[in-house]
């Protein structure tokens, strides 16, 4: 049997979840399987993992020494998330028949410090990237090629709470247009962005209501901006399952190498609003209902758009895509592909 090993920094959300569909893509391929998060678990430990309790996370020789300890012996397959635990575990003593160094957002390899150690101790390295433009980005920084490891979901998870369960849960009434917008309320995503959009959108349809799910340095600012049609909720643990309220999921960060939660929104059958570029965009591809440019007016636009999708066939389509391209079978299927080069 062989045996695979995935290092990974932390296991706060997303990086948990992704790590358990790493798993199951193991189980798929007949692998025995080991996961390890450097630092201490956000709450309880996840399930058979392996928890190094490393404070410092800069400490390379401290990381390298606490996987020594931990991991003895030789794998099949080192999936190294992130720079961190690819620079961790190449300065190690052990060893692995085949190291992938995996990114998850733009500029893991972009510093010529970091090329110029990678050129002297881990050239036998392996790159990939969560999304087709973050590999773009890798293959140009590495001089060499890189390959797509999607993030990936399990579709036969379902949905802890209905529409009508989640819209209770937010205190929202059931029969009115419902814009979700779900993630850290920070600059570069652009909550103000979409609260503007919302505005023009209210003015022909007033009886709609938005939905910020997070939380963030810009929440006091939409606080004051708000009105009674716009909730924010601050931080939930298990936002994934207030997904079923909305009729629209708002997404307007300019650039973002994958967009998880664009993912967790077509999981659950509701339609996406965001820019045709970058992660966003290989994770719909036209199922993405797209603002034209990068501004207010066509982003309401592109939302009075995906509100008069047929949703029925749009579910239909949106499950049948995360199974094809983000399940943890695609994800074994990708993994069998980097084994063999």
């Amino acid at each position: 049997m062989r045996r695979f090993l995935q290092i990974c920094p932390h296991d706060v959300a997303p990086f948990g979840e992704l790590c358990d569909r790493y798993r199951e893509a193991a189980a798929i391929m007949d692998a025995e399987f080991t996961t390890v998060f450097i630092a201490p678990p956000e709450h309880a430990p996840r399930e058979g993992a392996v928890y190094l309790d490393v404070s410092d996370m800069g400490d390379t020789r401290a990381i390298s020494s606490a996987l020594e300890a931990a991991l003895p012996g030789e794998w099949d397959l080192a999936l190294c998330h992130r720079y961190r635990a690819y620079w961790a575990f190449v300065r190690s003593r052990l060893s692995a028949r085949q190291t992938i160094a995996l990114a998850h957002d733009y500029g893991m390899m972009s510093r010529w410090q970091r090329r110029w150690n990678r050129s002297l101790f881990a050239r036998h390295v392996q790159f990939a990237g969560v999304a087709d433009d973050l590999c773009r980005e890798l293959a140009t920084d590495i001089a060499g090629e890189a390959v797509i490891l999607p993030n990936a979901m399990n579709l036969d998870v379902k949905p802890s709470l209905s529409r009508a369960e989640a819209r209770h849960r937010l205190k929202l009434p059931a029969d009115v247009p419902v814009v979700g917008f779900v993630g850290r309320l920070h600059y570069k995503k652009r909550p103000n962005l979409a609260l503007q959009a919302f505005r023009i959108l209210a003015e022909q349809i007033p009886d709609a209501h938005m939905v910020f799910v997070g939380d963030g340095e810009e929440r006091e600012r939409l606080a004051d901006q708000s009105g009674d049609n716009v909730t924010l909720t601050g931080f939930v643990e298990d936002a994934p399952s207030l997904f079923p309220a909305f009729d629209v999921l708002l997404h307007t960060a300019r650039k973002e190498a994958f967009g998880m939660v664009v993912l967790e929104a077509m999981a659950a059958g509701v339609p996406v609003v965001t820019l045709e570029r970058f992660g966003p965009q290989y994770v719909l591809s036209d199922l993405g209902t797209y603002a034209e440019r990068d501004d207010a007016a066509a982003f309401a636009d592109a939302v009075h758009r995906a509100l008069a999708r047929e949703r029925g066939a749009y579910e239909e389509a949106s499950r049948e895509r995360v199974q094809d391209a983000f399940s943890p079978a695609a994800l074994a299927r990708a993994l069998e592909v980097c084994l063999q080069r």
